[in-house]
């Protein structure tokens, strides 16, 4: 047959196994024949047996070598293929569903507790219990239990609480292990759209909110399944089947259990990989968003081949999250980073509950092996007598040593995805992770260079994340990592890091993420070509210079140092040689507070490529010429700061013509109060405007009918009393989409804060919208 021919009979039995995988990842657990889940799981296992094998390929020096390689492959292909055929796979029946986009109605689900519709009732019950008849704490420490199983809406009602009373204690801490959503309006946009339920489903919604019992979670699972199906009142009849008869009867985990397995038989086999990985993480976890998907990417859960034209990797990723979100699995959460505070979602978490349940499923496919403490201390062995392979897994340790036991050693060879949350002490040896590509090392602090000696063995490494990393520098055998893709050390207990000079062999490396680095002198960064993105550098004349001779660099955030002496023309020449030469540069942030001001004003172009702006720390003395000539049309982030002289009211329609802009914050400083101005309005300007922050001394805007048309959410700062009345004069009641205002409160306001907030409440009153507002 030749080498070429059994290559291609090859393909054919991998391509008739993984159809008859995709198949049976779209059938409920439940109704699966257990034949066919052990040959599920068995199959899953093949693939790390494949890959092995593919690396063997690429080192075959003859055709000879080439041959026996696929012939054990093949081998091995043939006995899965037979049992498939033998368990039936091929006859599983499955009903498709139409894959969901990003659902719009996101914010809703999951708003603050202080924008829920109901709570006050309740809140202010706990209130009075808390607090004395005159309002105060009194002396002794009173404990309020507030009991009922998960997803019931506990936490959000104690937050709630927490909120409104927290300003009348010295000393507050508010401690939750999950968020949860605003009913009211999923209720009322995911069941039943805004204006009442559409003909012919009340019956059928009435069935399915039955079912659910009241329960938070239950309705916003269940309703974000609804949002994949098609609009047919026989679709929804079928999931209030499947759901279950008796389960109206069942208050609590049954009922939540069997919802979110028909949520889950709802997601694609790549959603499904995706969301398994979640099982790797403790309870309340905040999860960042770009570790997220970047760990998947490392794993080959987002590969070339499932990128269509003109996406990359990194879109993939990002719309397999939003779906996750928007299918209710995992709840966003905003860390309020510097750079972070875009109006975009950063964050996720996992409920408790939708997280067991995550468990149970990735426990059936052995896709994540946990192991914690307390197995340890139980006399647990969770390695004893294991005959499946372990290919990821996930230690929840505190000083424990069992990880590193002899037992455990042996199973270690072909894992590929290592996390560690916890100190472990002493860490696993590195050295027996032969095809490990991601590593997780959740807290570094009681580690030193010494016990990562063995990292250079990690030859198959794509991703590895240190936090609270405690060393002043990275090991210098980091180079031998030829294949790592991420490198993140954010959350380091120094201040700054300093970076080896080897690392510049890091041929792959695409992504550098940090809070503080500073380059040693004679490190080359410029010679890593690869480099996409590169967060949390220092600046220096000599390190921009490098920075320029990376062409493909996507994202930049720099950090200048407070000790640095600078001069505004020599910082902008710096700045604008960067730009000018990063041609494909999306997003630029800038952190330099103790700046009094930097003009750029030469900077009259940027790349055509720009998406994000972030310098609302640094104070311009101008306002940027680049808005002025070049209008960025892909322009959706701006973050600037402007002293008061500057600000002239055509610099708004400047900012108006900007067609692509989603969130913009202004920051205002100076003595001089500013003349009302009123924000441009008609068919293009700010057009897609969704999130207006707003700092300044006084209220200057005025917003007039038909004025930022999407704009949803609003952010002032009030810095005193007056200001608060005042805002029932700026138009807040011709925002005709907002939903929610957050008013920040200076200390003087706070000492008035009813009055301010009665006095913002009339200034809303008349929006048609009813918005939320808070303070804070």
């Amino acid at each position: 047959m030749g080498v070429k021919g059994e290559i291609e009979e090859l393909k054919e039995e991998l391509a008739s196994m993984n159809v008859a995988l995709h198949k049976a990842s779209e059938v409920l657990a439940d109704q699966l024949d257990e034949l066919v889940k052990i040959w599920v799981r068995d199959t899953f296992s093949f693939k790390g047996f494949i890959h092995r094998n593919i690396n063997l390929l690429k080192k075959a020096g003859s055709n000879h070598q080439i041959h026996n390689v696929i012939k054990d492959i093949m081998k091995q292909v043939k006995i899965v293929n037979e049992r498939s055929k033998r368990y039936k796979v091929d006859d599983i029946s499955v009903r498709r569903t139409i894959a969901v986009t990003v659902d719009p109605r996101l914010e809703a689900m999951y708003a603050k507790a202080t924008e829920l519709v109901g709570i006050d009732g309740p809140k202010n019950e706990l209130a009075k219990r808390l607090m004395d008849e005159g309002g105060s704490s009194g002396q002794k420490p009173k404990i309020i239990s507030i009991v009922g199983f998960g997803g019931l809406g506990k936490t959000t009602l104690a937050n709630a609480l927490f909120h409104d009373l927290k300003e009348k204690f010295d000393c507050y801490v508010f401690v939750s292990v999950s968020l949860n959503p605003d009913i009211v309006m999923i209720l009322r946009n995911m069941l039943c759209r805004r204006d009442g339920c559409p003909p012919g489903f009340s019956e059928v919604t009435g069935k399915i909110l039955t079912k659910c019992g009241g329960v938070p979670l239950a309705i916003i699972t269940t309703a974000s399944l609804l949002a994949s199906k098609p609009m047919y009142s026989v679709e929804w009849e079928r999931v209030n089947d499947t759901i279950g008869s008796g389960l109206e009867n069942s208050p609590d985990v049954d009922k939540m259990t069997k919802i979110l397995s028909l949520s889950y038989n709802g997601l694609t086999s790549n959603l499904k990989t995706c969301l398994l990985s979640l099982s790797k993480y403790p309870d309340a976890e905040v999860i960042r968003k770009d570790t997220l998907i970047w760990s998947w990417i490392a794993e080959g859960f987002i590969t070339e081949e499932t990128r269509s034209l003109g996406t990359s990797l990194q879109d993939i990723g990002e719309s397999y999250f939003n779906e996750l979100i928007n299918r209710s699995w995992i709840q966003p959460v905003d860390i309020g980073s510097f750079y972070d505070q875009d109006g975009q979602v950063h964050a996720c978490q996992v409920h408790d509950m939708v997280l067991e349940v995550i468990n149970q499923l990735s426990a059936e496919d052995d896709f994540v092996t946990r192991l914690r403490s307390d197995d340890h201390q139980a006399g647990a062995r969770p390695f004893a007598g294991q005959e499946r392979k372990i290919r990821r897994l996930s230690l929840h340790y505190s000083n424990k040593t069992y990880a590193s036991s002899p037992e455990a050693r042996e199973h270690l060879s072909r894992v590929r995805s290592l996390t560690i949350f916890g100190i472990v002490d002493p860490i696993p040896p590195l050295s027996s992770f032969h095809v490990l590509r991601v590593l997780q090392l959740e807290d570094c602090s009681s580690l030193n260079n010494n016990n990562l000696n063995d990292l250079s063995e990690l030859r198959h490494l794509r991703f590895l994340r240190l936090r609270r990393y405690s060393a002043a520098e990275l090991p210098d055998s980091i180079w031998k990592l030829e294949s790592l893709g991420t490198l993140d050390i954010r959350d380091a207990c120094q201040e700054m890091i300093m970076l080896p000079i080897s690392i510049v062999k890091l041929r792959k490396l695409v992504r550098l993420f940090t809070d503080g680095v500073e380059l040693q002198d004679g490190l080359a960064l410029g010679d890593i070509k690869s480099l996409q993105e590169l967060v949390g550098i220092y600046f220096a004349p000599e390190v921009i210079k490098e920075i320029a001779n990376l062409r493909d660099l996507r994202v930049l955030r720099f950090i200048v140092d407070e000790d640095m002496v600078l001069e505004d023309a020599y910082f902008t020449e710096c700045i604008l040689m960067c730009l000018q030469r990063c041609t494909n540069l999306q997003y630029l942030g800038i952190k330099a507070s103790f700046l009094a001001s930097c003009s750029l004003d030469s900077m009259q172009q940027v790349p055509s490529r720009l998406q994000g702006f972030i310098c609302s720390d640094m104070t311009m003395a101008a306002f940027p010429r680049w808005i002025n000539l070049s209008r960025p049309s892909c322009l959706t982030t701006l973050s600037i700061k402007l002293d008061v002289d500057t600000l002239l009211p055509h610099h708004l329609q400047k900012l108006a013509e900007l067609p692509s802009l989603c969130f913009l914050r202004l920051v205002i400083v100076g003595e001089r109060e500013l003349e009302k101005i009123s924000i441009p309005s008609g068919a293009f300007a700010f057009r897609c405007l969704r999130y207006f922050h707003l700092y300044s001394p006084s209220m200057f805007l005025k917003f007039e009918p038909g004025t930022m048309p999407k704009l949803q959410r609003l952010c002032f700062r009030l810095y005193n009393l007056i200001e608060a009345k005042n805002l029932k004069y700026c138009g807040l009641d011709k925002l005709q989409s907002l939903r929610h205002v957050t008013i920040e409160c200076m200390d003087l306001v706070l000492k008035n804060h009813h009055e301010a907030e009665a006095a913002f409440r009339v200034a809303l009153k008349d929006n048609p919208n009813h918005p939320s507002f808070e303070f804070i």
